[in-house]
């Protein structure tokens, strides 16, 4: 299990030639390994997530996940990759609001037909794990904003990811809740991998290796 984003670049065209917001960002990701990303709104830390995530091309670079040059798979394999090899945890959880915890967790399953029993018992075993086992019936209106966050983990969690790609996960919630979402995600990261990017210096100071985005360039802190 392995990440290595090497020389990545990102331009917008904008009207005066062309806006540069990543540029030349490279780094490495064994297994039970954690990184963050810490710069003001708008230094890039969400695109090169968006990048590593493939939901966004890069202008130059390579990024390879378990072997995998994921910039160059086709289109029509992109969302099974990223279904079963990475998981996406937003400031927002992104909940259906009329489905219950247990069914917001099963979603992703949805897209290859029929929930079979051992996916059932895994969306209700990673519920158990993050500390839901009696939420499992509640609709996100039911739920704290803290309780929202950690059915997100769960989804994304559901498929057992190689890699696991947070943005701003606790910039929503309070400093309590936010502690106890940055516990379970690093706590997570050990059988997995975990890139975030965040405001918070106090999670950023506790993952294996963290970075700054500085005028489009990653540096280590």
């Amino acid at each position: 299990m392995s990440l290595i984003v090497s020389h990545i670049s990102k331009e917008y065209p904008v009207r005066s030639g062309s806006l540069r917001i990543l540029c030349d960002c490279s780094f490495e990701l064994e297994a039970g390994q954690s990184l963050s990303v810490v710069g003001p709104s708008g230094s890039g830390k969400s695109t090169l997530l968006s990048i590593i995530g493939t939901l966004e091309p890069a202008n130059s670079g390579l990024v390879f996940l378990d072997d995998i040059q994921v910039l160059s798979l086709s289109e029509r394999d992109l969302p099974k990759f990223r279904r079963h090899k990475i998981g996406f945890i937003f400031q927002e959880h992104y909940l259906l609001p009329q489905c219950t915890s247990l069914e917001n967790v099963l979603i992703p399953f949805l897209a290859e037909g029929r929930i079979s029993k051992e996916r059932y018992n895994r969306a209700i075993f990673l519920l158990e794990r993050v500390g839901l086992s009696d939420r499992l019936e509640h609709r996100p209106a039911e739920l704290s904003g803290g309780e929202r966050q950690r059915v997100a983990i769960a989804r994304a969690l559901v498929y057992e990811p190689s890699l696991i790609l947070a943005d701003e996960p606790t910039g929503n919630l309070d400093r309590n809740n936010a502690t106890i979402i940055g516990d379970l995600l690093l706590e997570l990261s050990k059988t997995t991998m975990l890139v975030m990017a965040t405001h918070d210096p106090l999670l950023a100071a506790r993952t294996t290796k963290q970075f700054q985005i500085n005028s489009g360039s990653l540096v280590k802190t």
